[in-house]
C-alpha cells in the first residue's frame, strides 16, 4: 500500500472542530433543555442569569457564548444573540487604510449575531456591524468594567442605518454581560 501523508489541520481548525463536537455533546437536547426551561421558569425569560444557572448545572466548563448559542435554540420567541465590540464600519476602515485625516473614533457596533431558528425568519432588521443605540443596556455594559448582567425593555426603533434612519419600532427584551473586550447581548421579541 502507497505511504499517504496525513493531511495536517491548523490548530485554529482543530480547535474549532473539537469545539463543534463538545459542543453538541454537552448540550444534549435531552439532557440541557429541561435544565434550562427549569432555570427560564424561575428567572422569567431567558436572560444571562438563567444561562449560567443551566450551564453550571449541565456544564460548567462551558463558555457563555457556547451556552448561550445553544440555549436560544430552545426559546420560542424570535431571539438574537449578537457580540459587540467598539469598531468602524466598512467606510471608516477604509479611510483608515487610506490614512484619511479626521477618522471618526470607533463606535459601538455588532461584530456577530447569530438568530434562533425563529428569529431567522422573523421580525429582526438589526444586522451586523450596525452601531449600537447609545440608550441600550448593551452599551451600558460596556462602559462598565465589571462582568455584570445587565436588562431594559427597549425597541428596535432606537437602531438606526445611515441610509433609511430608525429602524420599525418591535418592543425587545434585551440582556447584556461584558466579558473582557466584548459585550454579548441576547434580544428577545416582547
Amino acid at each position: 500500500m502507497p505511504h499517504r501523508e496525513s493531511q495536517k489541520l491548523p490548530v485554529d481548525d482543530i480547535e474549532w472542530i473539537v469545539d463543534h463536537v463538545t459542543e453538541h455533546l454537552a448540550f444534549y437536547a435531552p439532557f440541557f433543555e429541561p435544565v434550562l426551561r427549569s432555570a427560564i421558569e424561575v428567572h422569567g425569560r431567558l436572560t444571562f442569569h438563567a444561562i449560567d444557572e443551566a450551564r453550571n448545572a449541565v456544564v460548567p466548563k462551558a463558555s457563555l457564548l457556547a451556552t448561550t448559542k445553544r440555549s436560544i435554540e430552545h426559546i420560542d420567541k424570535p431571539t438574537l444573540l449578537m457580540e459587540v465590540y467598539a469598531g468602524l464600519n466598512k467606510a471608516e476602515q477604509r479611510a483608515l487604510e487610506q490614512a484619511v485625516p479626521n477618522l471618526p473614533s470607533p463606535k459601538l457596533r455588532v461584530l456577530y449575531i447569530d438568530p434562533n431558528g425563529i428569529g431567522r425568519k422573523g421580525p429582526f432588521a438589526i444586522r451586523k456591524n450596525m452601531r449600537v443605540p447609545p440608550a441600550s443596556v448593551l452599551a451600558r455594559a460596556y462602559e462598565s468594567n465589571a462582568d455584570e448582567c445587565y436588562e431594559a425593555e427597549e425597541d428596535q426603533s432606537w437602531w438606526e442605518t445611515s441610509k433609511t434612519g430608525s429602524l420599525p419600532s418591535l418592543p425587545l427584551w434585551v440582556d447584556a454581560v461584558r466579558r473582557g473586550r466584548f459585550v454579548y447581548g441576547i434580544i428577545t421579541v416582547r
